[in-house]
């Protein structure tokens, strides 16, 4: 996330043009680099399905460059994930040893990567293209929908919208966020707003307001859980009282679908993990906003179009089973 400052994803794109590498980005700085660059393989740290294909591929890379790369973005196994033989380097804004000893404070990251773009200049490599496109068509498939009718199916939907409509998107903790993360492309930074370090729940709704406050005339959708959208309603009286469109997706699945899965894998027993059935679409209409339960993947797509252009909020209130994610992420 060091990353995300004024000059760099330009100047990073740019050394990745010259030196034919490959770039993956932390889940939390989506958009550093184009994702649709074929020099993009998306983003890692959060979903051990991406993490199985990424984590092997940068296990073979001769030279790794971390830029403003901080391990608190990442799950463990991204801490130090590289070999004895492999040569690591990482330039960023503060001193971390933590991370390589090699690791060294660069005060212009921007100005460094513009240098090494200057030094370097390889001609085109076909085989690392190859294996680059196998891979991100091998990221694709394991988070394409597989059912007319699902969270994947959602927000595939949802992705090609909102990056049509160059609209902000913001999204919850949970699980829903950890296929959002691989379903959507971006093309620059700070079109994804989420938590950082502390993976904060109910935040999708604050972050949506203040997206729609700094830039009024930028379409902005917030999803959300409904656990997390419960331990925050009351901010729906700020959409109201805010006036304007803004389109809250609910993915309701009953439960807190990522410690449930947690606990299924250990052969726990659930423990306060399922939650009882709340009419959501009600509850928005209580606060003003206009509201619909969806259960198809077509009347989705008119939907959220519909609420981009309403005089009010809109919340999209989509109910899966228990287990809608097992297996997805």
């Amino acid at each position: 996330m060091d990353a995300l400052r004024p000059g760099v994803p330009d100047a990073l794109t740019r050394l990745a043009t010259r030196a034919g590498c490959s770039v993956v980005t932390t889940y939390r700085a989506k958009g550093l680099i184009d994702e649709d660059d074929p020099h993009a393989l998306g983003a890692a740290g959060l979903s051990p399905l991406a993490d199985e294909a990424l984590l092997a591929f940068a296990r073979r890379a001769d030279l790794v460059l971390l830029v403003g790369y901080d391990p608190v973005e990442m799950r463990s196994n991204w801490t130090r994930p590289f070999g004895p033989d492999q040569e690591v380097h990482a330039l960023g804004p503060n001193r971390r040893d933590r991370i390589s000893g090699r690791h060294h404070a660069s005060p212009d990251l921007a100005a460094d990567l513009g240098r090494l773009a200057d030094l370097v200049s390889r001609p085109a490599d076909p085989g690392a293209e190859a294996e680059r496109v196998a891979l991100r068509e091998e990221l694709a498939r394991r988070f394409a929908p597989r059912r007319a009718w699902e969270p994947a199916a959602l927000l595939a939907e949802a992705a090609a919208i909102t990056r049509r409509r160059g609209a902000v998107t913001t999204v919850d903790t949970g699980a829903h966020r950890i296929l959002l993360a691989q379903q959507w492309r971006l093309p620059a930074p700070d079109l994804l707003l989420q938590s950082t370090g502390f993976c904060t729940m109910a935040c999708a709704l604050p972050l949506a307001i203040g997206a729609r406050l700094a830039a009024p005339e930028r379409p902005v959708l917030a999803v959300v859980g409904d656990g997390g959208l419960e331990m925050g309603l009351g901010e729906l009286a700020t959409l109201r009282d805010l006036g304007g469109p803004l389109v809250v997706v609910v993915l309701d699945d009953s439960s807190y679908a990522l410690i449930d899965m947690k606990q299924r894998s250990r052969g726990l027993p659930a423990a306060g993990v399922h939650l009882g059935a709340t009419d959501f679409a009600a509850v928005a209409r209580a606060f003003g906003g206009r509201a619909r339960r969806i259960e198809e993947r077509e009347t989705f797509r008119e939907a959220l179009e519909e609420g981009f252009d309403a005089p009010v909020f809109t919340l999209l209130h989509a109910p899966f089973p228990r287990g809608a994610y097992d297996g997805r992420i």
